[in-house]
Protein backbone atom coordinates (compact mmCIF):
# COMPACT_ATOMS: atom_id res chain seq x y z
CA UNK A 1 0.00 0.00 0.00
CA UNK A 2 1.72 3.26 -1.17
CA UNK A 3 1.13 6.60 1.29
CA UNK A 4 -0.12 9.64 -0.46
CA UNK A 5 1.39 12.71 -0.42
CA UNK A 6 -1.59 13.82 1.56
CA UNK A 7 -1.23 11.67 4.40
CA UNK A 8 2.16 12.73 5.65
CA UNK A 9 0.89 16.55 5.37
CA UNK A 10 -1.80 15.34 7.78
CA UNK A 11 0.05 13.45 10.09
CA UNK A 12 2.48 16.36 10.63
CA UNK A 13 -0.78 18.76 10.95
CA UNK A 14 -1.79 16.23 13.84
CA UNK A 15 1.23 16.23 15.71
CA UNK A 16 1.05 20.22 15.35
CA UNK A 17 -2.64 19.88 16.71
CA UNK A 18 -1.08 17.53 19.53
CA UNK A 19 1.48 19.44 20.66
CA UNK A 20 -0.34 22.69 20.73
CA UNK A 21 -2.84 21.41 22.71
CA UNK A 22 -0.13 20.12 25.48
CA UNK A 23 1.53 23.42 25.54
CA UNK A 24 -1.68 24.97 26.33
CA UNK A 25 -2.84 22.68 28.95
CA UNK A 26 1.02 23.30 30.22
CA UNK A 27 1.17 26.65 30.54
CA UNK A 28 -2.58 26.76 32.02
CA UNK A 29 -1.41 24.37 34.63
CA UNK A 30 2.13 26.30 35.90
CA UNK A 31 -0.32 29.05 35.52
CA UNK A 32 -2.56 27.82 38.09
CA UNK A 33 0.69 26.40 40.47
CA UNK A 34 2.42 29.73 40.32
CA UNK A 35 -0.68 31.58 41.25
CA UNK A 36 -1.62 28.89 44.27
CA UNK A 37 2.08 29.58 45.16
CA UNK A 38 1.62 33.40 46.09
CA UNK A 39 -1.67 32.92 47.67
CA UNK A 40 -0.25 30.36 50.04
CA UNK A 41 2.74 33.13 50.66
CA UNK A 42 0.20 35.74 51.27
CA UNK A 43 -1.75 33.97 53.37
CA UNK A 44 1.20 32.78 55.33
CA UNK A 45 2.31 36.28 56.15
CA UNK A 46 -0.87 37.39 57.12
CA UNK A 47 -1.20 34.75 59.72
CA UNK A 48 2.23 36.02 60.90
CA UNK A 49 1.22 39.73 60.90
CA UNK A 50 -1.65 38.26 62.99
CA UNK A 51 0.53 36.51 65.52
CA UNK A 52 3.06 39.67 65.40
CA UNK A 53 -0.02 41.78 66.18
CA UNK A 54 -1.25 39.96 69.14
CA UNK A 55 2.47 39.68 70.65
CA UNK A 56 2.77 43.61 70.62
CA UNK A 57 -0.93 43.16 72.49
CA UNK A 58 0.78 40.83 75.06
CA UNK A 59 4.10 42.99 75.31
CA UNK A 60 2.06 45.82 75.93
CA UNK A 61 -0.20 44.31 78.94
CA UNK A 62 3.40 43.01 80.07
CA UNK A 63 4.41 46.64 80.58
CA UNK A 64 1.54 47.70 82.25
CA UNK A 65 1.46 44.67 84.86
CA UNK A 66 5.39 44.95 85.33
CA UNK A 67 7.79 47.74 84.91
CA UNK A 68 7.02 50.16 81.76
CA UNK A 69 9.54 51.69 79.69
CA UNK A 70 8.83 55.18 81.68
CA UNK A 71 9.81 53.06 85.06
CA UNK A 72 6.33 53.36 86.46
CA UNK A 73 4.61 50.12 88.20
CA UNK A 74 1.68 51.29 88.64
CA UNK A 75 0.04 50.92 84.90
CA UNK A 76 -0.08 54.80 84.46
CA UNK A 77 2.25 54.53 81.52
CA UNK A 78 0.75 54.68 78.19
CA UNK A 79 1.87 56.13 75.02
CA UNK A 80 0.96 58.99 72.32
CA UNK A 81 -2.50 57.94 70.43
CA UNK A 82 -2.44 55.76 67.12
CA UNK A 83 -1.18 55.83 64.85
CA UNK A 84 2.11 57.92 66.15
CA UNK A 85 5.06 56.44 65.01
CA UNK A 86 7.31 54.40 66.97
CA UNK A 87 10.30 56.26 69.09
CA UNK A 88 12.77 55.78 71.66
CA UNK A 89 11.16 57.92 74.08
CA UNK A 90 9.19 56.56 76.58
CA UNK A 91 6.12 57.52 75.60
CA UNK A 92 6.60 57.40 71.83
CA UNK A 93 4.77 53.81 70.58
CA UNK A 94 6.97 50.77 70.76
CA UNK A 95 8.73 48.83 67.71
CA UNK A 96 9.76 45.56 68.51
CA UNK A 97 11.31 42.35 66.58
CA UNK A 98 9.30 39.36 66.32
CA UNK A 99 9.89 35.98 64.68
CA UNK A 100 10.18 36.97 61.10
CA UNK A 101 8.55 40.04 61.10
CA UNK A 102 8.00 42.77 63.65
CA UNK A 103 5.18 44.74 66.07
CA UNK A 104 4.42 47.98 67.27
CA UNK A 105 1.67 48.88 70.28
CA UNK A 106 -0.04 51.45 71.31
CA UNK A 107 -1.27 51.92 75.28
CA UNK A 108 -4.29 54.57 75.43
CA UNK A 109 -6.76 55.51 77.71
CA UNK A 110 -10.42 55.02 75.96
CA UNK A 111 -13.65 56.04 77.95
CA UNK A 112 -13.54 52.92 80.53
CA UNK A 113 -10.60 51.54 79.63
CA UNK A 114 -7.20 50.66 78.59
CA UNK A 115 -7.06 50.45 74.80
CA UNK A 116 -3.90 48.26 73.40
CA UNK A 117 -3.61 48.59 69.90
CA UNK A 118 -1.07 46.50 67.82
CA UNK A 119 0.30 46.05 64.27
CA UNK A 120 1.92 43.42 63.17
CA UNK A 121 4.43 43.46 60.08
CA UNK A 122 5.75 40.23 57.96
CA UNK A 123 7.12 40.64 54.64
CA UNK A 124 5.18 43.47 53.64
CA UNK A 125 1.66 42.13 55.34
CA UNK A 126 0.32 44.86 57.71
CA UNK A 127 -2.58 43.11 60.23
CA UNK A 128 -4.17 45.87 63.32
CA UNK A 129 -5.94 44.74 66.04
CA UNK A 130 -7.33 46.47 69.26
CA UNK A 131 -8.64 45.22 72.68
CA UNK A 132 -9.41 47.08 75.76
CA UNK A 133 -8.73 45.63 78.93
CA UNK A 134 -9.93 46.88 82.66
CA UNK A 135 -6.90 47.17 85.12
CA UNK A 136 -7.01 46.27 88.62
CA UNK A 137 -4.76 47.40 90.91
CA UNK A 138 -4.79 44.87 93.72
CA UNK A 139 -2.62 42.11 94.22
CA UNK A 140 -2.03 40.66 91.60
CA UNK A 141 -2.68 42.93 89.30
CA UNK A 142 -4.76 41.73 86.48
CA UNK A 143 -5.79 43.25 82.99
CA UNK A 144 -9.24 41.66 82.02
CA UNK A 145 -10.10 41.82 78.38
CA UNK A 146 -13.69 43.79 78.01
CA UNK A 147 -16.21 41.41 76.24
CA UNK A 148 -16.43 41.87 72.49
CA UNK A 149 -13.59 44.82 72.30
CA UNK A 150 -10.98 42.13 70.41
CA UNK A 151 -11.22 43.48 66.57
CA UNK A 152 -9.03 43.95 63.54
CA UNK A 153 -8.96 46.86 61.86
Amino acid sequence: MKRTHCTRGSIVLLAMVVMFTLAVFVTVFLDKVIFTNKNTGIQSNGVCALYAAEAGINKAMWYLLNVAPDGTTDASWRTTAYPAPAGSDPRDPKNEDFEQGSYTFWVQDSPQYILITAQGLCKEVLRTVHQEFIFDAGLPKTLTPVAGTWGEN
